[in-house]
This record gives C-alpha cells, sequence and structure tokens, in this order.
C-alpha cells in the first residue's frame, strides 16, 4: 500500500466534465450534467465504453451508444439508453450480481445515483448487452455466459467473443451457441493446446463448407462421403487452393499440438500429423500468392525447430510439385 500512488492514463471516455466517478474492479462509471457513463477495461488496456442514461429522451430519437459496444445493431442497441434524472447526480455504486439470480429488477444489477434532495435512482444494468460483459469483468464467466447464451441475440455472439479474449478469457466463448465458424476458429487458437484438436476440426468444416460454396471442378461425390473421426486423415475433395486459405491456422495448430507432445498426451501426435497433412495438402495449390509464400515459410520454419527432417522433405516435395504444375 502507497499513500502516494502513481497512475497513468489507459484510455477514455466520451465524456466532458465529469461531475462524479464511482468504480470496482476493471469497471468505471461517470456522469456528467447530462449523461451517463461505463466503461470497462480490458487486459490489453482497451476501454468499452457505453453510454447509460441521457436527459430527455424522446422515445423516437433515442441515438446510438457513443462509442457503441462492438458490431451493436442500431435496433438492439437503442434499448440500452435510459432517461438520466434531471440536475446534479452523485453515484453511489452498482449493486452486485449474484450469481444465481435470474432476476432482472433492479435489484439484480443497478447503478444508484443520487440527486441534491437526497432522493435515490436506479439506472438499470440488466440489459444483456451490458449485463454479461459486466458480470464478464468482475470475473463471473458463469452468470456471464448464462445471460448470453439465453437473452443476447446470436448475431451478437460474435462481438461479445472478442470482448471475453479482451479479457484474456477466450475459452469460455466456445460456450456460446451463437459462435460463428469462423470466431470459433480464432476462439480456440487463442484458448491455448486444450482446443486444438476442436481448431482442427473447425477447419476441416470451414474447408468443407468453403467447397460446397465454390464447387466448380472439386469431386462432391468424394467430398459427401467423408466424414471421419480420425484426425490425420484429409478430408477428400477439398481443393488446395482452399486448404491454402487456411495454412496460417494449420500452421499454429501444428505449433499447439507440438507443445502437448512434450507433455505426453496421447492425441498430441495425432493432431500434430494431422495439421501437418493439410499443411501439405494447402502447398500443392497452383496459385502461388505472398500469402500462401507466408505460411508455407512459417511452416518449414515451425518443421526445422522441432526437428522433423521427413516432414521438411515432405511438405518441399509439395510446394515443388506445385511449383511444377504452375510453370
Amino acid at each position: 500500500f502507497s499513500t502516494r500512488p502513481s497512475f497513468k492514463s489507459i484510455g477514455q471516455l466520451p465524456i466532458l466534465e465529469s461531475t462524479s466517478l464511482t468504480w470496482r474492479p476493471r469497471q468505471i462509471f461517470a456522469c456528467s450534467a447530462s449523461e451517463v457513463y461505463l466503461g470497462i477495461v480490458a487486459e490489453n488496456e482497451l476501454v468499452y465504453s457505453v453510454k447509460l442514461a441521457a436527459l430527455d429522451l424522446h422515445p423516437a430519437l433515442v441515438p446510438m451508444p457513443a462509442p457503441p459496444l462492438p458490431h451493436n445493431s442500431s435496433s438492439f442497441s437503442n434499448q440500452l439508453l435510459q432517461n438520466r434524472p434531471p440536475g446534479p447526480l452523485s453515484l453511489l455504486g452498482p449493486s452486485m450480481f449474484s450469481p444465481t439470480s435470474t432476476s432482472t429488477s433492479a435489484a439484480a444489477g443497478t447503478l444508484w445515483a443520487l440527486d441534491s434532495h437526497m432522493n435515490a435512482h436506479p439506472i438499470s444494468l440488466s440489459h444483456p448487452t451490458i449485463w454479461c460483459r459486466v458480470s464478464a469483468a468482475l470475473g463471473d464467466f458463469e452468470t456471464s455466459l448464462k445471460c448470453a447464451s439465453t437473452k443476447l441475440p446470436y448475431i451478437h455472439h460474435d462481438s461479445f467473443a472478442e470482448f471475453l479474449t479482451s479479457l484474456n478469457a477466450p475459452a469460455p466463448a466456445l460456450w456460446l451457441p451463437g459462435l460463428s465458424s469462423e470466431m470459433m476458429l480464432a476462439t480456440c487458437l487463442r484458448s491455448g493446446r486444450e482446443f486444438a484438436h476442436q481448431a482442427l476440426q473447425t477447419v476441416d468444416a470451414l474447408a468443407i463448407s468453403a467447397t460446397l460454396a465454390d464447387p466448380d471442378g472439386c469431386d462432391l461425390a468424394a467430398l459427401s462421403a467423408l466424414r471421419s473421426d480420425d484426425v490425420v486423415e484429409v478430408p477428400s475433395g477439398v481443393p488446395a487452393a482452399v486448404w491454402a486459405r487456411f495454412g496460417d491456422q494449420l500452421v499454429r495448430i501444428y505449433e499447439t499440438a507440438m507443445e502437448r507432445s512434450a507433455e505426453t498426451e496421447p492425441t498430441s501426435d495425432r493432431i500434430a500429423k494431422g495439421a501437418l497433412s493439410r499443411m501439405q495438402a494447402a502447398a500443392k495449390t497452383k496459385y502461388t500468392t505472398p500469402e500462401n509464400d507466408s505460411w508455407e515459410r512459417s511452416a518449414l520454419l515451425k518443421l526445422g525447430a522441432v526437428g522433423d527432417s521427413q516432414a521438411i522433405r515432405d511438405m518441399c516435395l509439395s510446394i515443388a510439385t506445385s511449383s511444377q504444375q504452375t510453370t
């Protein structure tokens, strides 16, 4: 404890001449003569902010929060803004959430403000967009995920997954039912070695989906006959150019799986071989692009780092074969 603590600036809220402030872990509430804001501080010191209340709102002229939480549609975000009580306010602080509560009453999540006549005014925090983020910021991921899964529209689940990642807690986002496959892959890669298998399966699903979306020149019969639980086997019928789109992700999955091998986990070697076999399939693409060159170089460096000489030879052979076909 220091009687003279030091402070540094990590962000700002879009509010002028704040008249009252209160905070709790990772959150700050600020009040001005006309508005009330909530700010949430992430691990990377990014500040998410949302306007909670403003003076004299007309129902037909409710503005967007400024700035809004990421990827909120206007129809959904407009529900966030509430009427600010007139006159000077002193923020008393928010009531705590009950991890087992499903209530959306004032007691279940409210910022309390006191006016000049000593009257208490509630500003609700129970809207799902706010509630799930406030709970997550406090480390209560069980309440946060329950709220997001049951009350937050699926179209906002990718945005919420990004928010959890900014709190250095990406893994809980994998339980969100509305998560897109692209965000699921990104979240698996951010969540560590325990999710390497799921990441590889998600790459397969995305590759198959991309092939079905543009089937020209593809053997759809072979593609539909696929689905084996063996992660080493490369799904048949997927063009090399499609695998090449996921080159960087496959390199990361391979690297993560090799870290697992050091811990002698039984599935790690198979995951690494599965990622490698898909990288070799991707290297056979006839289309040379800067992106392909980048992940291929990265793949060879990773293979060299673990001393897999056979894999390096196979990878180089795939690249050389594709170069000959191009010329």
